[in-house]
């Protein structure tokens, strides 16, 4: 079995916590599942740039695909079928309203959510 986490491009100075957590959980499974790394290409700005971030983590699919950061519309083109949705944080719901809440609530919540066979919430 081939799983995958696929994590946001790091921008620089921010906290990418969660990817940290991984990296640690990654280290302590290293001898029992051989899990691979894939950060996407371009970081998450711009309509364009995540639709080609979408299409580049659509075309590395393995068995399991675990989206562990920030970028919950990879799942978009994945198949249901061992995919693993990591949601660690809600807030940006919060702080948003209108038609960028409403984009945010489906790309990164309700289709992902919905294209995901787990979910893993912090």
């Amino acid at each position: 079995m081939k799983v995958i986490h696929f994590n946001r491009k790091k921008r620089l100075n921010s906290n990418y916590s969660i990817e940290g957590i991984y990296s640690s959980l990654r280290n302590t499974l290293n001898d029992k599942i051989k899990i691979a790394t894939i950060e996407c290409p371009f970081t998450s700005n711009g309509f364009f740039r995540r639709l080609y971030n979408c299409i580049y983590a659509a075309f590395k699919q393995e068995d399991i695909n675990h989206v562990t950061g920030d970028v919950h519309y990879l799942n978009l083109f994945f198949k249901k079928k061992g995919s693993v949705l990591t949601i660690h944080d809600c807030g940006p719901l919060y702080r948003l309203k209108g038609i960028k809440h409403f984009i945010l609530k489906l790309f990164w919540y309700t289709i992902p959510v919905s294209r995901a066979e787990y979910i893993v919430a912090v």
